[in-house]
């Protein structure tokens, strides 16, 4: 899950009514100061840091207009409030199974919604219906668990978000702050100013939402949050799409039911975001037993040792003790040799090479498929790559036919598990790609 940053925008002291399914625009654009709350909350300590004292200063959010929600002549850099998919007035969840997800976006970001083909499409539905279930889990509290068995790829479910923030969260202050403050009171002031907005936001909701909403787990009840920024920083989710240029960088969503999946460094499912249907995506990453906890990954490196990915995991307050946790030395040293194996250089030009290149490697290969599944990695983009090569090894010189259909629908499973999800990342990555083979064909031929 994403952590969240702080930003300091100018806006004026007093707050608008803002209606409930139309779009709402802050006059507020400038953005100057940013306080890295994630790498505070990975210290020692970091999650118990307390609260500043700033007695006497009051919140301010930020100005808000009604505007039609969909509407899309906004500035670039103009901040609103929004609902998407649009709603009527008065619009309930039980005419509207899909939902719908209250945003605090960009002028910018809500043109790349609107225009996106398809938008809003309807919500797919899950491959094996009711295979999930919330249960209570010794020493994890809450945890979500297969009701049967599941296939690789299958679409385990698919949820529109209750809110949608930029990652660095603009809060509605600037003169407004005492000279004198420390850096701890302004950085306070900034928390304070961003609940009143997810105040407004979050009050956007149907009430049913707003109670999902604050049911979610928040570990950030001790270091100055509020307890609606506290749940945003908890249980952000990285959207792969409306990417902003400045600082606010990415986009996280808040779900009720994806946020609840819990972690493990060797993650049964994959999330990718989808932007036709405005929706995360959740599909297992290798078959799933009945009974066995469904788990996503908070983390992006999962090839780091155990002690690094455990700080990075600090700021959800909590130790992991997942299997490759829970035998650091081993699993670190598979991690490593893994980490040999699928070395940035040789995969370019073995992806991309020729045939020759491949059988010179063809044990390196099979060595890093075998670790790479030892440590429940199937999500990860190497396993992809070095399935891709075996069935294409398997179809040439070691002419094995069951061998090359066998590898290559592992690969489309684990294609499907990780990168079925249409959004601007996914695209980016394919182009990539391409350019990469190109290259390595330019050069093979020089």
């Amino acid at each position: 899950m994403k952590r969240l940053i702080l930003k300091k925008s100018k806006a004026n002291a007093r707050r608008g009514k803002v209606a409930k399914n139309e779009g709402a625009e802050p006059t507020a654009e400038t953005h100057r100061l940013v306080y890295d709350l994630s790498e505070q909350s990975k210290e020692i300590g970091g999650l118990k840091r307390g609260t500043a004292s700033v007695e006497g200063y009051k919140p301010v959010g930020p100005e808000l207009q009604i505007r039609d929600a969909d509407r899309t002549d906004y500035e670039e850099s103009q901040w609103l409030m929004t609902s998407q998919p649009s709603q009527f007035m008065g619009a309930r969840l039980e005419d509207n199974p899909d939902g719908w997800t209250e945003c605090y976006i960009s002028g910018r970001a809500k043109r790349k919604i609107l225009e996106t083909p398809g938008f809003p499409e309807s919500l797919p539905r899950p491959t094996q219906p009711d295979c999930f279930r919330v249960v209570d889990i010794p020493g994890k509290g809450r945890g979500i668990v297969a009701t049967k068995d599941i296939k690789w790829g299958n679409l385990i479910f698919a949820e529109r978000a209750l809110i949608i923030t930029p990652v660095g969260l603009p809060s509605g202050s600037d003169t407004e702050i005492p000279k004198h403050f420390t850096n701890a009171q302004r950085e306070q002031v900034f928390m304070m100013d961003i609940e009143h907005g997810l105040d407004i936001l979050v009050k956007r909701m149907p009430e049913e939402n707003q109670k999902a909403f604050m049911e979610l787990w928040n570990c950030h009840t001790e270091d100055g949050s509020g307890p609606l920024l506290g749940i945003c920083r908890t249980n952000g989710l990285a959207l792969q799409d409306y990417y902003e240029p400045k600082k606010a960088g990415r986009y996280c969503g808040t779900f009720k039911v994806i946020s609840r999946f819990n972690h493990s460094c060797g993650p049964n499912i994959d999330h990718n975001w989808d932007s036709p249907t405005f929706s995360m995506h959740l599909r297992a990453t290798r078959d799933i037993k009945e009974g066995e906890e469904l788990c996503i990954s908070y983390i992006p490196d999962l090839l780091e040792p155990a002690a690094s990915r455990q700080r990075g995991l600090r700021a959800y307050g909590f130790v992991c003790a997942c299997e490759r946790c829970s035998t650091a030395a081993v699993s670190d040293a598979r991690s490593k040799k893994i980490k040999e194996i699928t070395e940035p250089g040789f995969m370019a030009m073995l992806v991309h090479g020729s045939d020759v290149m491949l059988k010179q490697s063809i044990d390196r290969v099979r060595r890093g498929i075998q670790l790479m599944e030892e440590e429940g990695l199937q999500s990860q983009y190497e396993y992809g790559q070095l399935l891709s090569k075996m069935s294409q090894a398997c179809g040439s010189f070691l002419d094995d036919e069951e061998g090359e259909q066998r590898y290559k629908k592992m690969y489309m499973n684990h294609r499907l598990a990780t990168k079925s999800g249409r959004n601007e990342e996914m695209q980016m990555d394919e182009m990539a790609s391409a350019m990469l083979e190109q290259m390595v064909k330019l050069n093979m031929e020089a």
